[in-house]
């Protein structure tokens, strides 16, 4: 009856803790997978500069440069369409202001 109770308690335990029995248990597995790859990554590695991080923050910092570079690409054509916009505007509404006077007459 108070076996189930204390293995919960211990898992919740764990989860909290960063997971450090289910590292103990793992870490053979890694080592020998380490040694059989040698330097290739396999699908269960991934290459990590700071293994205790949840993210890989050099990919997040690319992918906001990336989005950055491409904002700022975006409004430097749009200030370059702009231009021609806006003299064809300017254009109509001075022929709209010509056939005002024209109508007015």
């Amino acid at each position: 009856q108070y076996i189930p109770l204390a293995v919960s308690a211990l898992v919740i335990v764990d989860i909290l803790l960063g997971s450090p029995l289910l590292n103990l248990v793992v870490a053979p597995m890694k080592r020998q997978a380490e040694g059989e790859g040698g330097n290739e990554t396999s699908m269960f590695q991934q290459p990590k500069v700071n293994p205790k991080e949840r993210i890989d923050s050099e990919k997040v910092a690319q992918e906001a440069i990336d989005k950055a570079r491409n904002s700022l690409e975006l409004r430097e054509f749009l200030d370059q369409q702009k231009d021609p916009i806006e003299e064809a505007r300017k254009a109509l509404d001075k022929q709209m202001a010509g056939l005002d006077e024209t109508l007015d007459k």
